[in-house]
């Protein structure tokens, strides 16, 4: 899996002066966690996207002339006072208004700390093409800062980044880095700056391989001393990006604060997944256990319609079988002598066993019995003594309901404990 994509941007002046630099082909790199270079060319933002899928990270790389490099002294304090107090610290080194540009400071070290300033517009208009990007983290870095460091005994390395027709120099050193936007692809400009910063020193200078000996061409024109002070050499990602580490200052990172969703759904992709999924399989498995017991129903139903018609053919309105089975079974066995269980007679005895023996030694007594709709209607003198739990507990042993009202009627059903 690809570690990092890496995105050049142009200078802000150039994207400003030709509308839809931003938007067009912008050189990238696609990087795997050991540094190796698995993918680059030039490809718009939109086609970037589906790349950045499968990275960890989305780094984009500022124009070094978008981005100043302040260093300054600071007292011992947290990063949280620190990065409040930058406003103030840097207020002489800012033209512009604190609010309008961003701040973002590397570790202190030794009572120093290195802060880059680059303009907030500008960095909102490059996060509003990625702020939507599937990535766990995107990042925006000095270009500078992000050339490698220079080799032992070397003053510093020098990169000619040409991103969207604008020409940057890139000045990378032990103690500094710089980054100018030049108006044109002039040798004797590039030299007299590179004199300019480090005079006397021998920098390699790193272009882009197809242009490497059209530059051979302009510096060998300017005599064999400066073509030997700067030596060309082709660039490559790995030279513009070695020298990122964890303490780069990343400008993007109040920045993605704002753009970023405040719940970062990849996440929480695959447990969502495996939740829908759950979800998924138990709603199958309920309608699959709904079907096969509408079916047993279906049959159950099919079999007591296909008995009462076999047993009744003379019936030829069933709207309920199991309910007029019941009541036919009820009708032979009144027929033959027998009681069905909510006659009055056996509901009657049964009541009368029951209160005598819940009811010994009580004074509560019964003033009348009624019979209606099948369930009796008894009422009592002094309900209040009457031990209504202890009643209904022995009713429901015999397959009886009780119900009482607050003027002292008992309503006694079939329907109890079976």
């Amino acid at each position: 899996m690809a570690s990092t994509l890496y995105i050049a941007l142009p200078a802000r002046m150039s994207a400003q002066n030709q509308p839809g630099l931003l938007t067009g082909a912008l050189p990238f790199a696609l990087m795997s966690a050991e540094g190796h270079v698995l993918q680059q060319g030039r490809k718009t933002f939109a086609e970037l996207r589906s790349l950045s899928r499968d990275v960890r990270q989305v780094s984009l790389l500022l124009a070094g002339s978008d981005v100043s490099l302040q260093q300054i002294k600071v007292p011992p304090m947290s990063g949280m006072k620190l990065k409040s107090a930058l406003p103030n610290m840097l207020e002489e080194q800012i033209v512009s208004d604190p609010a309008e540009v961003v701040l973002a400071a590397t570790p202190v070290r030794e009572g120093k700390v290195s802060v880059a300033v680059t303009d907030r517009r500008w960095l909102d208009l490059v996060a509003e093409q990625v702020k939507d990007w599937p990535v766990k983290k995107i990042a925006a870095f000095p270009a500078q800062l992000a050339v490698q460091q220079p080799a032992e005994g070397q003053s510093g390395v020098a990169v000619l980044d040409d991103v969207g027709r604008s020409l940057t120099l890139l000045l990378r050193q032990q103690e500094q880095s710089v980054g100018m936007l030049l108006a044109d692809a002039d040798a004797s400009q590039v030299a007299a700056m590179l004199q300019l910063v480090a005079p006397a020193a021998e920098i390699p200078l790193y272009v882009d391989a197809v242009t490497l000996d059209a530059w051979q061409q302009k510096l060998h024109a300017l005599g064999e001393v400066i073509a030997s002070q700067y030596p060309l050499k082709a660039i490559s990602w790995v030279v513009r990006t070695a020298g990122l580490n964890a303490d780069t200052p990343d400008l993007l990172s109040e920045i993605n604060a704002i753009h970023r969703p405040a719940i970062d759904w990849t996440a929480w992709r695959w447990p969502l997944r495996l939740v829908l999924a759950a979800l998924l399989v138990n709603v199958t498995a309920l309608n699959l256990d709904w079907y096969r017991l509408k079916r047993e129903a279906r049959g159950l139903s099919d079999v007591l319609l296909h008995t009462y018609q076999n047993s009744f053919p003379k019936e030829t309105t069933i709207p309920d079988p199991l309910e007029q089975m019941r009541q036919k079974v009820s009708m032979v066995q009144r027929q033959s002598g027998q009681f069905a269980p909510n006659d009055f007679a056996v509901m009657t005895g049964q009541f009368t066993q029951i209160w005598e023996r819940v009811m010994a030694g009580k004074s509560a007594a019964v003033s009348s019995v009624e019979y209606r709709e099948r369930a009796l209607h008894v009422k009592v003198k002094s309900p209040g003594q009457i031990p209504l739990d202890q009643l209904r507990a022995a009713l429901e042993e015999k397959s009886m309901r009780l119900e009482a009202t607050p003027d002292g009627v008992l309503h006694i059903s079939l329907g109890g404990k079976h």
